[in-house]
């Protein structure tokens, strides 16, 4: 029982309420690890997988049903999602997503992150001149 986090065991106490049947320590420990993805609003394996492959550029903004879809299509690679059959790609999707399910369940905080902001100030592009001066002190640095 030493390996259960919190979250894990109070989840197993709950899911212990509405148990019938013969009650033993074994019987807890798997209701401790039972992954119930819908209260979590986690979506199926399958379901998951398909909203990634759906989701529209660029994927950082897109409304994600959980943040946990946005991240085992990140581990996966986008790339290969769209362009590998799903028969080679979704196993390697599959993994990402179960693991990061694990993680949701024992309690961790997975968040899709934020897009960098713009920078406040904008440089210009430099004159024509200034190319040139620069380019002309670059080719005396490097003895061209």
């Amino acid at each position: 029982m030493s390996d259960l986090t919190d979250t894990e065991i109070r989840r197993g106490v709950s899911a212990a309420r509405d148990f019938t049947g013969f009650f033993s320590l074994p019987a807890f420990r798997e209701l401790c690890k039972t992954i119930d993805t819908e209260q979590l609003g986690l979506p199926a394996v399958r379901a998951a997988y398909e909203e990634a492959c759906r989701a529209p550029s660029p994927k950082v903004k897109h409304r994600w049903s959980h943040p946990a879809v946005y991240q085992a299509g990140v581990a996966t690679g986008w790339l290969e999602m769209h362009s590998m059959p799903t028969d080679q790609i979704f196993p390697r999707f599959k993994y990402h997503y179960e693991q990061l399910v694990k993680r949701v369940m024992s309690g961790e905080d997975i968040t899709v992150p934020v897009p960098e902001a713009l920078p406040e100030k904008i440089n210009s592009p430099l004159t024509p001149e200034q190319r040139v001066s620069r380019m002309a002190s670059l080719r005396e640095t490097v003895g061209l």
